[in-house]
């Protein structure tokens, strides 16, 4: 089984509490393992204004991703934003670390 976890912003201007925000929702420190890969996706200006850039900085472990048009995460859809998700193996619920 894996378990998703997603965070989402649609903070561009301010990376700080753009970064902030992402780290927050996915709790690195509690979730990520040693192999961890994280999966953005994100609206071209994230790129521009800095945000990928000191968000890969600060995870600490490899992010893939591309550019894209809208988004769509759990109860939000919208056309200027940046999620992330990181795909944890799992065993009746729990994350193995």
């Amino acid at each position: 089984m894996i378990k998703v976890l997603t965070a989402y912003t649609e903070e561009i201007d301010d990376v700080e509490t753009a970064v902030s925000t992402l780290l927050t929702q996915l709790a690195p420190e509690k979730h990520f393992l040693k192999n961890s890969v994280v999966l953005v996706h994100c609206y071209y200006e994230f790129i521009e204004s800095g945000v990928v850039e000191e968000l890969d900085r600060r995870l600490g472990i490899p992010a893939i991703g591309t550019t894209t048009a809208a988004l769509g995460i759990p109860g939000h859809i919208g056309d200027m934003g940046l999620s992330l998700s990181d795909l944890l193996p799992s065993r009746n619920g729990d994350v193995q670390q």
